[in-house]
């Protein structure tokens, strides 16, 4: 009877584990880019749910930072840029590497944010950098690029990139 007990427990454990909500785990990366989604709005990153969110809202969240593309002014694509949807200083670069071991190491280990002054756009952002960005909370979030992406669709310059995102604690 004994042993017949500890196996229901244990598939009860094990169901109840299964059946957890495992949508509140961050991914590991995240792809963000510049199409419209439907009803023409835009898509941002917010650091304190960890998710790309469409902007404006129904709850009024302001995405931390917004993806667009960098063009000279003959419309020549220069690269994919962050901003905040109010224009606010809110990035510093951090550093780049040549290679994602090394940038992911950083990144994992980092724990001194940057004391240079915050620029209104990160700009022409490459793989393998860290960019440290001042939340709409105030708090530090540090982003890894992982890949960028630039092109023109639809006779529309395009940008999208592949990252990491965490929130710093010093």
């Amino acid at each position: 009877m004994n042993k017949l007990l500890k196996i229901t427990l244990c598939i009860s454990f094990c169901l109840i584990s299964a059946c957890e909500d495992h949508d509140k785990t961050p991914p590991e990366f995240y792809v963000l880019n510049t199409e419209l989604s439907t009803g023409q709005l835009l898509k941002g990153f917010s650091f304190k749910d960890l998710k790309i969110i469409t902007f404006p809202n129904s709850s009024n969240v302001i995405p931390d930072f917004i993806l667009a593309c960098h063009t000279n002014e003959t419309g020549d694509i220069i690269g994919p840029m962050l901003s905040h949807p109010n224009l606010e200083n809110r990035f510093i670069f951090l550093k780049s590497y040549d290679n994602i071991t090394s940038a992911q190491n950083h990144f994992d280990t980092l724990s001194v944010i940057g004391i240079n002054p915050f620029q209104t756009f990160a700009l022409d952002i490459k793989p393998f950098e860290i960019w440290q960005i001042k939340t709409n909370s105030g708090e530090t979030g540090i982003l890894l690029i992982l890949e960028t992406r630039t092109e023109t669709k639809n006779n529309t310059p395009f940008a999208e990139i592949k990252f990491k995102a965490k929130i710093n604690i010093p």
